[in-house]
């Protein structure tokens, strides 16, 4: 079944919208994520069916009283599945960062960050970025949201201030 658009419903433009941009997008992007550390995982809503039926249905089946996956919900419910699965908010999965980055990552991290053209650029001072890894690394603190902070604006000063596409293509092959 294909979405339609119509100008009218809200609804049914957003579900138009996600069938048509966001969700073949997700469907590409998500499954290379766990696939580069061997996580085998299955995105049970995604399925070409499920997607299909979803088209189908009334919004209130979809969402009520700003509740998302509503028939879900309820189904799970009536399977006497218990209230902290049925009524608990959403989330995605996390990746164990603060662990790459203090083991698997760490080479890796600390070559990005205390690399002579990085300092050069002037944003970091190199006694804050072997404080801040050394803290992490030690488990005294978890700075992996600032540590991919930084390694993300760094990396994208190489490729879209400094031209180093292909450089920065080796980091990763």
């Amino acid at each position: 079944m294909k979405a339609t658009f119509s100008f009218g419903d809200p609804f049914e433009n957003y579900r138009y919208f996600e069938a048509t941009t966001a969700l073949p997008n997700r469907t590409r992007t998500e499954g290379g994520y766990h696939e580069a550390y061997f996580v085998v995982a299955r995105y049970p809503f995604l399925d070409k069916g499920v997607v299909e039926l979803s088209l189908r249905l009334s919004p209130s089946l979809l969402i009520r009283f700003m509740r998302t996956k509503y028939m879900v919900r309820k189904l799970l419910e009536e399977m006497s599945f218990p209230a902290s699965i049925t009524r608990r908010p959403k989330f995605g999965f996390l990746s164990p960062l603060k662990e790459w980055y203090r083991r698997d990552l760490k080479f890796f991290v600390t070559s990005i960050l205390l690399d002579k053209g990085t300092l050069q650029r002037g944003c970091f001072r190199k006694v804050h970025i072997e404080k801040i890894l050394r803290e992490h690394s030690e488990g005294k603190r978890d700075h992996s949201t600032l540590i991919g902070n930084l390694l993300n604006f760094e990396l994208w000063c190489r490729v879209f201030i400094d031209g180093n596409m292909e450089d920065n293509v080796k980091l990763y092959s």
